[in-house]
């Protein structure tokens, strides 16, 4: 297995202090050999089920203070230092 670092920022709410929201991002290392869409998408699905390997590696990293975990469009997973956005359907590099 190839070591990938991977960066989620949850960007789609905005940076709002006055209504609590602010813009956090998670780092990590994940063993994989899937393609950085494919981490995408499982990143996606791990934190939007609050389930799954990807998501036991998040969890922890989360400030308590969060008011969302789950990707929503707008939101970044960087891999590799490669940027991705999610989308309504599938993600766009940046």
């Amino acid at each position: 297995m190839a070591q990938v670092q991977v960066k989620v920022t949850w960007k789609a709410f905005g940076d709002l202090p006055d209504r609590n929201r602010f813009i956090r991002s998670a780092e990590f290392t994940l063993d994989s050999h899937d393609s950085p869409l494919a981490i995408c998408e499982r990143v996606f699905s791990d934190t939007n089920r609050y389930e799954g390997s990807i998501w036991d590696i998040i969890q922890p990293l989360l400030s308590a203070d969060r008011t969302h975990t789950s990707l929503s469009v707008g939101d970044e997973v960087e891999v590799d230092g490669v940027a991705y956005r999610c989308d309504s359907v599938g993600w766009s590099a940046l």
